[in-house]
């Protein structure tokens, strides 16, 4: 079996792992712990529907963005996808926590600030565990850069 990990930003906060096996491939993606399906959702349902197979793609080129320095670009691309209709919960969570990262590379505290308490909302709304965890991970983090922007 072989197993690749990379990190998706720069301060580690989330890793992928991918192994592959004979006639199968699986990964998983850590936040604090907790692992994460193939397809990159929270829940561990399949995209089975179009709309659905539409907003993982869209994660998946605002995450490469983010991660290529992209940041203007990338807010950009998750405004646009966080306002279609039909977006489930963890994706949006997804979104949420990709345009914060950007925004904070940005130094756009308050914006990061305002989508890490959306996480949090639609965290706590959702009674997922996985969730709540990522929405204060995400929290944290901009509380953090918030404290170290005062100095």
């Amino acid at each position: 079996m072989e197993a690749k990990s990379f990190k998706l930003f720069g301060h580690g906060a989330r890793t992928r792992r991918v192994a592959r096996g004979p006639a199968q491939a699986s990964s998983s993606a850590s936040v604090g712990g907790a692992a994460r399906p193939a397809n990159g959702s929270s829940t561990g349902l399949q995209a089975s529907s179009a709309e659905g197979l539409v907003a993982d793609l869209a994660t998946q080129a605002i995450g490469d963005m983010a991660r290529s320095g992209q940041h203007g670009q990338a807010v950009a691309g998750a405004t646009q996808a966080l306002a279609r209709k039909g977006l489930a919960l963890p994706g949006r969570v997804d979104l949420l926590e990709l345009r914060a990262h950007s925004q904070l590379a940005l130094l756009e505290l308050n914006h990061a600030q305002a989508d890490a308490q959306a996480m949090l909302a639609l965290a706590k709304r959702s009674r997922s565990a996985a969730l709540l965890a990522q929405a204060l991970a995400m929290l944290a983090l901009v509380q953090t850069r918030q404290e170290f922007s005062k100095d």
